[in-house]
């Protein structure tokens, strides 16, 4: 994915946020060694269910990914993602199943007046420029696929 072609400028700014979590969802599953067509199958598990939460007050530069497994009744904070101009970068929640009442709080984040910083290390290899996580996924017909697996859930409190 890091030697995929940049896509255009006008691709990046068309995005929506169902978009964005797709790419990024694909993206964490992809640096955990899946296949993108796996990915797809991930995020429409019958056993699971995949959501992401924008995060209101990081003028939309924070999502965090959650799993919700009904056996059990739990949700499971998977990761976030924090978005800096063309790029993005992911930070490890670890399966925290925690409820989040402040994600700067419970996760480190400082925000110094309008930027955030996380205190914490980000996931390895997971800083990209986001033109080329869209010439890598999304023109694959798995791309869809995993954009309609993912529900978008409450919003989470910075």
């Amino acid at each position: 994915m890091k030697t995929a072609p940049l896509a255009p400028a006008s691709e990046l700014a068309g995005l929506t946020d169902a978009d964005r979590a797709a790419l990024f969802f694909t993206a964490y599953w992809t640096l955990n060694g899946l296949q993108q067509s796996e990915v797809a199958d991930y995020a429409n598990s019958t056993s699971e269910t995949y959501s992401y939460h924008l995060v209101p007050g990081s003028s939309s530069k924070l999502i965090v990914f959650s799993e919700f497994i009904p056996s059990v009744n739990q949700t499971d904070y998977m990761f976030y993602a924090l978005i800096d101009g063309e790029q993005v970068a992911f930070y490890n929640m670890y399966q925290s199943k925690t409820p989040i009442t402040s994600l700067a709080s419970q996760y480190s984040l400082t925000v110094p007046g309008t930027t955030l910083r996380p205190s914490m290390p980000e996931i390895r290899d997971s800083d990209m420029n986001m033109r080329q996580l869209i010439g890598a996924f999304k023109s694959d017909k798995s791309f869809d696929q995993t954009k309609k697996g993912l529900h978008q859930g409450a919003d989470i409190p910075l």
